[in-house]
Parts: C-alpha cells; structure tokens; sequence
C-alpha cells in the first residue's frame, strides 16, 4: 500500500514539475521584458508576480513541497526505498519534460489568459484601478505574444530569464 501511495508521488510531482518550471520562467522573462528598465533596476524580477497566474504559486508549493516528501517517505519505508524514490521522480521529471510543450507562446498566451480571468474579477468586485492595471499589463503581453508570434521561440531557462538584457 504504501508503495502504491509512493508511487503515485512519483509520478504526480514528476509530471507536474516541467510545467511548473515552464510557466515560471515564462513569466519570469515575460515579466522582465515588458517592465520600464528604471521599474528593473529596483525590482530584477520585473512584474514576474502581477503576471504569474495565482494557481502557479500553488503549483510551485505542491511541486516543491512533494520533492521534499518523496524521498524521506520512501527513507520511512526503506532506505533503499527513499533512493529509489529520489531517482525515479528524476526520471519521470526528464520523461515528462520531453513530452511536455517547450513552446514560449503557448505558456505565454496561458498567462495571458489568467490575467484576463483576474482582471474580470476585479471589475466584478467593482475594484476599477486594479481592473485597469491588469488590462494595461495584458495590453502589454498582448504586444509580447504579438512580436514572438510564429517565431517558435522556446521557454528561456530561468537562469537565462534572470540574466536578459532589455535589448532581447
């Protein structure tokens, strides 16, 4: 029993992993690449946490916090067993990857997407000045998807994301 439930960790946490990386550096480089460069020079992550979509935060929780629980679960049952645990959610995190999408445009228009959603509840919630910021934002992603659109441009890695110029 408790090798099914580790199983079902494993592949879990592995599938979810390389879109929860992806979706974060997309949203990391978009967020640089639409920020005003004085907007930049105090805050490096640019507006990275205005557009990352709210269940991405969750996301990135669970898949973080499973990494962490696989192996000592697996340690729990067997030591060998937390081993073995650690390296086949290596294996299923590299398998997925190769059938997940590493098309920037789709990440970026999913993104796009959720700061729709977000801007539609807060006019819902007659919260105007945020409703406009999000539109404004969007309008700005908007022009991304606009200027990378059919280029088949792939998710930068976050440690790229990070080092960008303004130029790119």
């Amino acid at each position: 029993m408790h090798l099914v439930a580790l199983i079902i960790l494993v592949v879990v946490c592995g599938t979810l992993w390389p879109y929860a990386r992806r979706v974060h550096a997309t949203s990391l480089w978009a967020g640089r690449k639409i920020a005003a460069p004085e907007f930049l020079a105090q805050n490096p992550a640019g507006l990275q946490s205005a557009i990352m979509p709210k269940r991405q935060r969750w996301l990135n929780l669970l898949v973080l916090t499973l990494s962490v629980v696989i192996p000592v679960y697996g340690w729990w049952q067997a030591w060998y067993l937390g081993i073995a645990a650690l390296l086949a959610n290596n294996v299923v995190m590299t398998i997925a990857g190769y059938f997940t999408s590493n098309n920037l445009e789709i990440y970026l228009i999913g993104i796009t997407l959720s700061l729709l959603g977000r801007e539609a509840d807060f006019r819902k919630k007659n919260d105007h000045m945020r409703a406009d910021v999000a539109q404004d934002i969007r309008q700005l992603l908007d022009d991304l998807l606009d200027e990378i659109h059919g280029q088949g441009r792939t998710v930068p890695s976050i440690k790229e994301a990070r080092s960008m110029s303004l130029e790119q």
